[in-house]
């Protein structure tokens, strides 16, 4: 249950809170620290805690798929 949401902008800056409680759940970790997520290009997300998360669009097999969608459109328009 989601009880608290706040989304702010600006410029080209946007901050998202969303604050979650829920009595029936125990909580294993009990640190009082929050959780920062930067999206990006180059990585697609990194965290406070220094997790990184790759960027999937840039894989050979994303490249390979898109390719293949792009030769089909060719196609497609020529008939």
């Amino acid at each position: 249950m989601v009880e608290e949401r706040d989304i702010k902008t600006s410029n080209s800056n946007i901050g998202i809170k969303i604050s979650n409680s829920n009595t029936g759940m125990k909580i294993s970790n009990t640190n009082s620290k929050g959780l920062g997520i930067d999206l990006g290009i180059k990585e697609f997300a990194i965290c406070s805690n220094g997790n990184k998360f790759k960027n999937i669009n840039e894989t050979s097999t994303v490249k390979k798929v898109e390719k293949k969608l792009k030769r089909g459109k060719k196609t497609f328009k020529e008939i």
